[in-house]
């Protein structure tokens, strides 16, 4: 079962690539555009990149609901380049945030995609050392901080993606929305304040406090 969802996956980005070309080559580089223009070639990305993420929020969901019924599919996960889709998956939505986000509605619809690849992800690596050792050898952080770069430029996906990033580190997606709360803070008394209401959430580890104070100056 978690093999016929994943291989779907594997072609995402393969995908992504022929639609670009076939469109033409300055769609290409969209999103290094500081204001792309929704030409009608972009719009037409746009449709087929939403087509796509359609379909991955289904299989994502699916493959997460396998992993919390049967921890023996993790391998297979990893064994299938699960992986390298779930970077796939965020390069595809970066593309599409990058041609603009039209509404609400769209925006939301990237956000829950790129949560449930974060959650799946990290489930794949929570308490797997052999996962672990796989992703850090031969995906990498550095694949991953290119993946999320767009997300985290943009206002509108910025906040999530860092709560996406906070969670995967410590598998704990209660605290996803945690930057969203502060950005609601009026002063940095109050920042802090609710920054202490989420560090039993951190674990034991001094890092996230220190890092946090040194933030703060």
């Amino acid at each position: 079962m978690l093999r016929s969802l994943l291989l779907p996956l594997r072609n995402i980005r393969e995908l992504t690539r022929e639609t670009m070309q076939a469109r033409g080559p300055d769609t290409e580089y969209i999103h290094q555009a500081q204001v792309p223009p929704l030409s009608p070639c972009s719009e037409q990305m746009k449709d087929a990149v939403e087509q796509l993420k359609a379909a991955e929020l289904t299989t994502l969901r699916r493959i997460y609901e396998l992993m919390n019924k049967n921890r023996h599919v993790l391998d297979v996960f990893c064994e299938l380049d699960g992986f390298p889709a779930f970077i796939r998956i965020l390069s595809t939505l970066s593309a599409s945030t990058s041609t603009g986000l039209s509404s609400s509605y769209h925006a939301q619809d990237i956000l829950e995609c790129m949560q449930w690849a974060f959650m799946v992800a990290s489930e794949a690596l929570d308490g797997h050392e052999d996962n672990l050792d796989f992703f850090e050898e031969f995906v990498g952080y550095h694949v991953l901080s290119d993946a999320c770069s767009v997300f985290l430029i943009n206002p509108a996906t910025s906040e999530k993606m860092l709560g996406c990033l906070l969670s995967l580190s410590l598998h704990n997606f209660g605290l996803v929305d945690v930057f969203g709360s502060l950005v609601e803070c009026r002063d940095l008394a109050e920042l802090d304040v609710r920054f202490l209401e989420h560090t039993p959430s951190f674990g034991t580890s001094p890092s996230l406090r220190s890092e946090w104070d040194c933030c703060r100056w």
